[in-house]
């Protein structure tokens, strides 16, 4: 028995996955901090982190000019991560022309749940702009994409959650900015294929730094696809 885990679902229901996880004669797991707790329970453990097919994502053109588009690409259960950005975004919008792009819900209809965060924003004077997510469209979008946003909480859950959502925008060859939780520090390397933030400071002032710095954006682009292109030949071969 092959037992594939992704998320900590040990945090809801301890006694019937800790004895999967002990039953199988092999356990798959997507992060570092997952492999070390199932290790606990299995010596049979394997860290495969969430792989992508490369030769669908091409580098993004990079755009001249100052305005910047930061994006947020994610499943409508993530999206509630924002909240983390209300006040770094705002105090970037006072000075800086950028867009924030959110690309989680299939349909806008599953944007209400979170119309009072994006009215929040907006408030704040950040240009949000909501875009349905599909399969077929998120390679295009990613092109449109400037900075990649991965805020978590710095929770229990969130210390097991994979980092797809950086990996997708490494292969994609754009900078990430994440919080500094879980596989994140495991993915980045700060101030050199991304940054990581503890703070809303720390959010700022990395954020001012690509907003700014085009030229920083490029050659970090470029650093990130090659993680991309190297994390996945250790793992994949």
């Amino acid at each position: 028995m092959i037992y594939d885990i992704d998320d900590a679902l040990f945090l809801k229901e301890p006694f019937i996955i800790n004895k999967l996880i002990r039953l199988s004669d092999l356990v798959i797991v997507g992060g570092h901090e997952l492999f070390n707790y199932a290790k606990k329970y299995n010596e049979n453990v394997a860290l495969i982190p969430t792989s992508v097919n490369l030769k669908r994502y091409s580098l993004n053109a990079f755009r001249k000019g100052d305005h910047v588009r930061l994006g947020f690409v994610g499943s409508p259960s993530t999206t509630n991560y924002l909240r983390l950005l209300l006040n770094p975004l705002g105090e970037l919008a006072k000075s800086y022309d950028f867009e924030l792009r959110v690309i989680s819900s299939p349909s806008y209809e599953g944007y209400k749940l979170f119309n009072h965060l994006f009215k929040n924003l907006e408030r704040k004077g950040v240009k949000v702009k909501l875009i349905p997510w599909s399969i077929q469209g998120e390679f295009h979008e990613l092109q449109n994409i400037d900075i990649g946003l991965a805020p978590l909480f710095n929770g229990e859950w969130e210390k097991y959650k994979g980092g797809f959502k950086v990996i997708n925008y490494m292969a994609a060859g754009i900078p990430p900015v994440a919080s500094d939780v879980g596989e994140h520090k495991h993915i980045i390397k700060d101030g050199i294929n991304g940054f990581l933030c503890k703070n809303d400071q720390e959010w700022f002032e990395k954020l001012k730094k690509l907003i700014e710095d085009e030229n920083l954006r490029e050659k970090m682009s470029m650093k990130t696809r090659k993680t991309a292109e190297e994390e996945r030949k250790k793992y994949l071969g």
